[in-house]
């Protein structure tokens, strides 16, 4: 699968937002619960969100740079998808595989945020909750109109 559209600049593209669409596919034909990991810069795979909320977080945010090979959704690491579970035991080896990387990825991103709160960059840790709170005035706006 092309990935090149990750890395485009402009998210309003037809490119990107084809890209977007063919991962958010692929992501959630692979999924039992209606929810993915997102791989925005912001949720960076620590949250589980909806199709709709990872398609706004995936263009509104961008899609986390370097994520190439996803493996919080489906891929391999050689770049194939791999087979569905037929039992229950694997599926709870995945599940405990999933969980371990999950929980290493959140310990970098909590050391990062932990650096970047105790390093005075106010914007850092008042960004994300700005960012909610715009984003919640825009969906006001729409209701409205």
């Amino acid at each position: 699968m092309d990935k090149t559209w990750i890395n485009l600049r402009s998210r309003a593209s037809e490119e990107y937002i084809r890209g977007v669409t063919s991962f958010l596919n692929f992501a959630f034909e692979r999924t039992e619960d209606g929810k993915i990991w997102c791989p925005c810069v912001n949720c960076v795979n620590t949250y589980r969100v909806s199709r709709r909320d990872a398609f706004d977080h995936l263009i509104c945010d961008g899609f986390l740079k370097g994520y190439v090979r996803w493996i919080f959704h489906g891929e391999q690491c050689d770049g194939s998808t791999p087979p569905i579970p037929t039992n229950v035991e694997e599926r709870e080896f995945e599940h405990d595989v999933h969980n371990l990387l999950h929980d290493m990825m959140a310990d970098r991103v909590v050391n990062n945020a932990e650096h970047n709160y105790h390093s005075g960059d106010v914007s850092t840790r008042l960004g994300d909750h700005n960012h909610r709170l715009q984003g919640d005035k825009f969906f006001d706006l729409l209701k409205d109109a």
